[in-house]
């Protein structure tokens, strides 16, 4: 048994505020009709409604016509590339550093059905990474090994062939979303891994939906003729209620920042990204300022529920091991924390604190500090792994967590024991 780091959360100090917290908002030039050669936008809002800083692109030498984007949990940006139309799509990988200020390309995902593609989405669960294709009717999907590989993990077929533009995926049932331009198309989540058509719904006053985006457990779709980024929340038994609608010409696809209280949102054809900040008193956004671009794609934020930081130290065979978190880490929700590249059967255990700290121990480094506890031992299994599941308590106010896992190895240089590098999670 592993001790209930759940409870520990609820003792836990308030940290800074989301609100202030720098991110970074990217931004695909993306031309109607096909492309050749455009940058990926890139600008640092200093906190929700901060001023917007613009700096440097990613380069159009190094994707191929992209149209949309998605960064992962761990400082990698993802990248759909529709190559014009020609049937040679990609998704192109970018690893950035810890501020996410500095990037290098990381190769790039082909195949398992990848035609034309365009938006892309995590599973904020388990991290499987779902991208649309326009035509072919296959939705491609991919898994990641221990290394960080892209592995193919089968393909879903569209109920009558069709488009598809958007997707998403609810964290909550982990329901399937994919937009074709008239309806968004919904998909239950079976047992073995597998989804079930179940139906479609429509917006109104509409005919060419786009990208999609979920704001907490509420599901907003960006709906390009009408100029509407229309709201959806979910009742009792999974199904999608309409919740209004934010006015945004040629609206295309949305983000959010880190508290969620400010919506970005690309603009198509007219191109720019609107700004717009949440109105707790009406439930309602207000529009504040326009940042002008060309014509606008996809568009995401470096909001990162966990993050990586500090070094690892190794084990037997110089192999170090990772600590990964998975799921989102907001009240009432279940998160995950997986240990990889262990030793099998190697004993464990993963450290909870309040802040990061840099302390030598036996040629290792002990990354927290302010501990608040840790689990009992646990055992890898034969692969080397072990996975922590956490329920996040109820009510739980804004904070920043620190965990770090040690593994006993006496193969290790040092005799005794192997460490992960740190995991921060971030309960916005």
């Amino acid at each position: 048994m592993t001790t209930p780091l759940p409870r520990l959360f609820l003792g836990a100090i308030l940290a800074a505020s989301a609100s202030t917290q720098t991110f970074q908002v990217v931004m695909c030039e993306t031309p109607p009709g096909s492309g050749g050669f455009q940058p990926i936008e890139r600008f640092l809002i200093a906190g929700t409604n901060g001023p917007l800083t613009r700096i440097s692109d990613i380069p159009p030498a190094v994707t191929n016509d992209p149209v949309a984007l998605a960064f992962d949990n761990q400082y990698e940006l993802f990248v759909s590339n529709r190559a014009a139309h020609s049937g040679n799509g990609s998704v192109s990988r970018f690893r950035f550093d810890t501020s996410f200020g500095t990037f290098s390309s990381n190769g790039s995902i082909t195949g398992n059905g990848l035609t034309d593609p365009v938006q892309l989405a995590f599973n904020p669960v388990d991290g499987e990474l779902f991208v649309t294709n326009w035509t072919g009717g296959q939705l491609s999907r991919f898994l990641f090994d221990a290394g960080g590989n892209a592995v193919p993990n089968g393909t879903i077929a569209m109920p009558g062939g069709g488009n598809q533009l958007g997707v998403a995926i609810r964290a909550l049932d982990q329901q399937l979303f994919v937009s074709s331009y008239t309806a968004v198309r919904r998909f239950r989540r079976n047992a073995n891994g597998s989804y079930t058509h179940l139906a479609d719904f429509g917006v109104a006053g509409g005919s060419l939906i786009h990208f999609m985006a979920f704001r907490g457990d509420e599901l907003y779709v960006a709906e390009y003729q009408s100029g509407r980024v229309y709201r959806f929340r979910f009742d009792a038994t999974g199904a999608p209620v309409a919740n209004g609608f934010a006015a945004v010409p040629n609206a295309i696809a949305v983000a959010f920042s880190p508290d969620r209280n400010e919506m970005f949102v690309a603009r198509h054809s007219i191109g720019g990204c609107q700004r717009l900040l949440y109105q707790p008193a009406t439930d309602s956004w207000l529009a504040t300022t326009l940042q002008p671009s060309p014509s606008a794609g996809g568009i995401a934020t470096s909001v990162h529920w966990f993050s990586i930081y500090g070094q690892g130290c190794a084990g037997a065979g110089a192999l170090t091991p990772t600590l990964q978190g998975l799921g989102v880490p907001q009240p009432g929700n279940t998160i995950n924390l997986r240990v990889q590249r262990g030793q099998p059967g190697a004993l464990g255990t993963i450290v909870l604190a309040m802040a990061p700290g840099n302390t030598p121990i036996l040629g290792c480094t002990w990354l927290q500090s302010q501990v608040l506890g840790n689990t009992d031992l646990f055992a890898l299994d034969g692969t080397g792994a072990f996975t922590l599941p956490i329920p996040m308590p109820l009510t739980l106010l804004p904070l920043d967590v620190w965990f770090q896992a040690f593994l006993l190895d006496a193969g290790a240089p040092n005799g005794l024991f192997s460490a992960t590098a740190g995991l921060r999670a971030s309960v916005l």
